[in-house]
């Protein structure tokens, strides 16, 4: 989940390029001060090391790729953009383990917030703008990457990223694949 508090619009793949977890921390190495300068966040020193640590202990995260990044698509990144993204690695059985994360309230998500937590109608339902989201990025990645029975599907989030996962969890058409 710590990850997803980098800016990960680079690693997208929409040219078919596929990056791993080590290139990814390896560009945020190689550009460590523009990353703090840029997003302005003074916990990405201990974000970094606590992922290290952890990839020590559990070297084959690397080899997962990233994929559909939310924030570089419009559908899903506006003025209170979603942020989320899928980590997959495929077996050598070929079945795949499937990770679509969603990151804690980032900017412009308070006022969602408040719709969450203040039971605020919008429209005709309950749902804040980026459950409505969340549960449609899940289930365009879903189609997309055409999970199959096979594949193990986790979906993780921290704190705003949970609730968003919990709307999933009662509203998608695909919970029953899950893994829990």
């Amino acid at each position: 989940n710590l990850l997803m508090y980098f800016d990960l619009s680079a690693f997208n793949n929409r040219n078919g390029d596929f990056h791993t977890i080590d290139d990814v921390l390896t560009k945020i190495r190689a550009t460590f001060d523009r990353y703090i300068t840029k997003q302005k966040d003074k916990a990405l020193p201990e974000y970094l090391m606590t992922i290290e640590a952890y990839i020590e202990n559990h070297p084959e995260l690397l080899e997962y790729t990233i994929s559909n990044v939310s924030t570089n698509d419009l559908r899903y990144s506006g003025i209170r953009g979603l942020n989320a993204a899928v980590f997959s690695r495929t077996k050598k059985d070929r079945t795949r383990t499937i990770t679509v994360v969603f990151r804690g309230t980032a900017s412009g998500e308070w006022y969602d917030n408040g719709q969450e937590l203040g039971g605020i109608e919008v429209g005709d339902n309950k749902e804040s703008l980026q459950q409505k989201e969340a549960l449609r990025y899940f289930e365009d990645t879903y189609k997309k990457l055409k999970i199959r029975k096979k594949d193990t599907l986790n979906l993780t989030g921290h704190s705003k990223g949970g609730t968003k996962i919990q709307y999933i969890m009662m509203m998608s058409l695909y919970a029953d694949d899950i893994n829990m």
